[in-house]
């Protein structure tokens, strides 16, 4: 489970996000490092049962300030991203340990060309089935609708008068939900992180079998 003290070290760093903090603290960073991937491997194991998590990333606590105004050096949160086999398996999962909250994350960031190209022949030919997925009320009810960045017109093949425009001009695909606080501290919120992110399944195998397709129907794999 998530130490109380994971998240009063990140709180303490919110408010004191300086380098000589953090070096009087270390000890504090260290221990509170180990717990967050403690549960991160847990949670792992816990969707191995049933998935395949091909790797599991933690996200660096320093930040890159060479090209940022904002100059403060760390990032008060411990986040890591899990990321399904490819090619058969598609979409990643993201979990971030914030100081008020637990923000998660699930489906498809940034798609290359060649699957947003697959994608989007999908949709133009079946859209009534991608919003029967991501509509579906267990998805709907655990991870709210589907949301990410969009064009601010058509892509390039379609009109603005396309019945599924508000689909075609997503770029991204994706599901966010959060934990507060006290669920976080709770002794089952592994449990409930795990649940959350099985929640997706249904939208990941859809998403993954158009992939597995080229514009033309044809298996790719």
């Amino acid at each position: 489970m998530i130490d109380p003290a994971t998240l009063a070290f990140i709180s303490d760093l919110t408010a004191n996000n300086n380098r000589d903090w953090f070096s009087a603290h270390r000890a504090r960073y260290e221990a509170a490092l180990a717990n967050a991937k403690a549960f991160a491997d847990r949670v792992v194991f816990e969707m191995n049962q049933g998935d395949d998590i091909e790797d599991y990333r933690m996200y660096r606590i320093y930040r890159d300030v060479r090209f940022s105004r904002d100059k403060t050096p760390y990032n008060p949160r411990f986040g890591f991203s899990l990321t399904r086999r490819k090619p058969h398996l598609r979409g990643g999962c993201f979990v971030d340990l914030e100081p008020t909250e637990t923000r998660v994350v699930v489906g498809f960031w940034s798609p290359n060309r060649d699957d947003m190209t697959r994608i989007r022949a999908h949709i133009d030919s079946d859209g009534d089935r991608l919003r029967e997925v991501v509509g579906s009320p267990q998805i709907r009810s655990i991870l709210g609708p589907l949301v990410g960045d969009a064009l601010k017109t058509a892509p390039r093949g379609f009109t603005q008068d396309h019945p599924d425009i508000d689909l075609l001009r997503m770029k991204q695909f994706l599901f966010r939900t959060s934990f507060s606080t006290e669920e976080t501290l709770a002794p089952d919120f592994v449990d409930e992180v795990v649940f959350t992110l099985r929640s997706v399944r249904p939208f990941f195998d859809h998403m993954g079998e158009v992939l597995a397709h080229d514009v033309n129907g044809v298996r790719l794999y």
